[in-house]
């Protein structure tokens, strides 16, 4: 594996499967603490807050849900590519 940075940003370049499948299930992992978070929050939106906590909980699920679909395309993006590579 080689492991490089540029800006603030950072790259890993020739990976193994087994990592590779590592930080799939990672990712994963996180995609699925995203489905809590969008479970918590959207039932803030029927207690008792005021307009503008609800407004600003609105605000909170559209931000997890944008980065929890862009993880999604990501997994989805690299078990495609995986599954394509020949035995």
């Amino acid at each position: 594996m080689k492991l490089g940075f540029q800006d603030e940003t950072f790259f890993l370049l020739e990976i193994d499967y087994e990592l590779m499948q590592t930080i799939l299930l990672g990712l994963d992992s996180e995609r699925k603490r995203m489905n809590d978070k969008i479970s918590k929050i959207s039932l803030l939106l029927h207690k008792g807050y005021t307009k503008q906590e609800k407004e600003d909980f609105k605000v909170q699920l559209a931000y997890i849900k944008e980065k929890q679909k862009r993880l999604s395309e990501t997994i989805h993006y690299c078990h495609a590519k995986i599954e394509s590579i020949p035995i």
